[in-house]
């Protein structure tokens, strides 16, 4: 009994590594969202009835004057130490009125390129888990937006997840793919060899 009794107890514990948050952003007025405004510019409200109103979780931002400057750069800043790159995976909201792109550590995810009303009328979904685009301590993401005319705006949400290198619980530590079949086998004989 003794035996089924700790193979129950191992059995309960040992699962695999799950997905933490690694960090995530949005940018706001107020530029505490985690997406900041790059230069020396002040990040402003921008928004008009066109604008998609659906809550996103993010503000409609621009710099300085939604009317005056014809581009603008944002960036988002999060630390993969302590977790495991190549699991990593990067997930967002965004629009821009009129263009824009999006890169990892220099390298383009997303972009749209094409002066049209859905790129700030739908949410538009970017993101990737190519393992070779992340590295294993800081990394950065650069949000490009570009005006072409009227009221400027860019909005976004970003998340990231990873698997934790070190897990900080025992139920995070894997038990090799046969370990449950070799401990419910050796039940098995103690049973048989008790009652058989």
């Amino acid at each position: 009994m003794r035996i089924f009794a700790m193979a129950a107890a191992i059995a309960a514990i040992t699962t695999t590594a799950h997905a933490a948050t690694v960090s995530s952003g949005a940018t706001s007025v107020s530029n505490d969202g985690g997406i900041t405004l790059d230069g020396a510019g002040t990040t402003v409200s921008s928004y008009h009835r066109a604008y998609n109103s659906t809550d996103i979780g993010a503000d409609w931002v621009w710099d300085t004057h939604v009317s005056d400057v014809n581009s603008a750069s944002f960036t988002f800043i999060f630390d993969l130490s302590g977790f495991d790159a190549a699991t990593a995976v990067l997930s967002g909201l965004w629009g821009v009125d009129n263009i824009g792109s999006i890169l990892l550590n220099g390298v383009e995810i997303a972009s749209m390129t094409d002066v049209v009303i859905s790129n700030f009328s739908l949410n538009h979904s970017y993101g990737t888990s190519d393992s070779s685009l992340f590295y294993e301590g800081l990394n950065t993401v650069n949000y490009l937006a570009e005006d072409r005319g009227g009221q400027a705006a860019f909005r976004a949400t970003v998340l990231v997840e990873a698997d934790a290198l070190v897990p900080d619980q025992l139920s995070e530590v894997p038990l090799p793919a046969g370990g449950f079949l070799l401990l419910s086998g050796l039940g098995l004989l103690v049973l048989r060899r008790r009652y058989g």
